[in-house]
């Protein structure tokens, strides 16, 4: 599942087999609050403003010969600009990246490892120094393995 702003301020969310879009124009003051639930811990929550760089973000599954139970944030930068990120472990105690995706850099992966919490993730995507724009992302990488219940359930993880 992505989101990216897109040409005339129309915001675009493109998810399985399914594509939708909302003209900011919709959104009072061009500010959107999208939430996206799912089952086993799924959850997308897109903030931003007609100001959002035109930056696609995806967050895909790792996969190898088979899936290794990370995560691949996938991002296309189609501005004119740089876009400097902060990617914030919201309950693992991952410590903060800072990727940078240069102006028209149209494929930039940043890998995050699953393993200490037993391939369940719960990350923000944001532009660096700014809250007015950030991408949530939460669940479980599922490999077939057998798996626990997210660590960070109580506090824990």
């Amino acid at each position: 599942m992505r989101l990216n702003l897109i040409a005339a301020g129309t915001i675009r969310l493109l998810g399985f087999k399914t594509i939708e879009e909302w003209p900011l124009e919709g959104f009072e003051h061009k500010n959107y609050h999208l939430r996206v639930y799912g089952p086993n811990g799924f959850y997308r929550e897109f903030i931003g403003d007609n100001n959002t760089p035109a930056l696609e973000v995806s967050c895909r599954y790792e996969k190898a010969k088979k899936i290794t139970g990370n995560v691949a944030l996938h991002f296309a930068n189609t501005g004119q600009q740089d876009v400097e990120l902060e990617i914030i472990d919201n309950a693992y105690g991952n410590p903060v990246l800072y990727p940078v995706v240069a102006a028209n850099q149209k494929n930039k992966t940043v890998l995050l490892n699953l393993k200490k919490s037993a391939n369940w993730y719960d990350f923000t995507v944001k532009l660096k120094n700014k809250n007015t724009i950030a991408y949530r992302f939460a669940g479980h990488v599922e490999t077939g393995e057998e798996s626990i219940t997210d660590p960070a359930m109580g506090n824990r993880g």
